[in-house]
């Protein structure tokens, strides 16, 4: 009987260190599509005759009893964990915090891979095991309670706040004219931040709660914060009012929204649909932002997946725009001469198409990943290979041999 072929897919990691010779034995071919691919000098040396594909973003040479541990996210080690009994190899797509007080934690640790950022106390650098990193590393002063990024008190906090510094990396914003600052200053309490955003009518109290090289904005008084991309139709005006200060993108898509608008501060891209363009010039002074764009045409945004296809350039007269979408599916009917006439990518993950197809793609497109073909060998897409009888395909966050 013929033998199968084997293909692995795996979000995260692939463990081949205790791969068996009767596995080998048993598929004609072994391919592997992961993040990261752990392996060891037994396993490399057992696959090394052979026909094994690899396609991963990193390889980790491991020993057989390092235990690996994948986090999507956000992972902490802190202070008060249990010592692990076994080695770790840690790998975080995400954001790793590192307490103070966890030395004997981190010496059974072998390894970080981060995809991310690394947080950790100015001490705390010397101690840190070998690590890989694509990101960033940051610390901050020993003495200090690290909060979120950007650190919105509530009055929990004002209750609860001790005689420390709290270190917030990005800013801190101040907006409820409701919370006691009074009390937050007989607390003790202070912020090191290279930014605060304060409400106006809390300024002056507020400002000795800063260290004098804190950077400070004032937000207008009535304003509502925003620390996210945001859609505004009527609904999330009435919601959050007519004064709103935004970190992030906003996406205006009523003209019932820019009329109840009385200030906009959008500290990113402004996007209007093309019949509220001059609107929006008779309010410009009541707005601030970084960059307007007016969506002509058709505009699809802010999704997981998109297919374009000749049937939605058919129902949609004028240009397409693609933008902040995970994968985009370009149909190979699709002549190059429509997608340069008619189509614009933007700020997208991946855009798959035809090989045909990618010069003209690239030519409309900004702020985009990757582009590539559906071809399995290229971008490790096996929808089709599921249904093919002479191979077997796994599908798995994380996958053991």
């Amino acid at each position: 009987m013929d033998k199968k072929k084997l293909v692995v897919n795996c979000s995260n990691t692939c463990d081949i260190r205790k791969i068996q010779k009767e596995v080998l034995d048993t598929y004609e071919t072994i391919t592997i599509h992961a993040g990261t691919v752990i392996t060891n000098p037994r396993a490399q040396s057992l696959t090394a005759p052979y026909d094994i594909h690899m396609d991963c973003g990193n390889v980790l040479q491991l020993e057989e009893d390092v235990e690996g541990i994948q986090v999507n996210g956000v992972y902490r080690i802190k202070q008060g964990d249990k010592i692990p009994e076994k080695r770790l190899c840690i790998n975080v797509n995400g954001k790793l915090i590192i307490e103070g007080g966890t030395e004997e934690i981190l010496k059974k640790i072998v390894l970080l891979n981060v995809n991310g950022k690394v947080v950790c106390p100015n001490s705390m650098l010397s101690a840190l095991p070998m690590m890989q990193i694509n990101g960033k590393t940051e610390s901050y002063p020993d003495h200090a309670v690290l909060v979120d990024s950007t650190f919105i008190p509530d009055q929990v906090f004002v209750l609860r706040a001790k005689q420390k510094n709290y270190y917030a990396s990005c800013q801190v914003v101040l907006e409820n004219e409701k919370l006691d600052i009074e009390k937050l200053l007989a607390s003790g309490a202070r912020f090191l931040t290279p930014k605060a955003l304060i409400l106006e009518s809390l300024l002056e109290r507020a400002i000795g709660l800063f260290e004098e090289e804190t950077k400070i904005e004032v937000l207008g008084q009535g304003m509502h914060y925003v620390d996210d991309d945001i859609t505004l139709g009527r609904k999330e005006v009435r919601k959050l009012g007519g004064r709103l200060y935004v970190d992030g993108d906003v996406h205006v898509k009523e003209q019932e929204a820019l009329e109840a608008l009385e200030q906009l501060v959008v500290k990113g891209k402004l996007y209007i649909p093309k019949e509220l363009e001059e609107m929006t010039w008779e309010k410009d002074d009541q707005m601030e932002y970084e960059e307007l764009i007016v969506q002509r045409g058709t505009w699809l945004t802010d999704k997981i997946s998109v297919t374009v296809d000749q049937k939605l350039l058919d129902q949609n007269q004028g240009e397409i725009f693609v933008s902040d979408v995970v994968e985009v599916k370009v149909a190979p009917e699709l002549s190059a001469e429509a997608i340069q006439e008619r189509l614009h990518f933007s700020e997208c993950a991946t855009i798959v198409c035809s090989k045909e197809q990618i010069s003209a793609v690239e030519t409309v497109s900004q702020d985009v990943a990757h582009v590539g073909t559906d071809d399995e060998e290229e971008t490790g897409f096996w929808d089709e290979a599921v249904e093919r009888k002479d191979t077997k395909v796994i599908q798995a966050g994380n996958y053991v041999f």
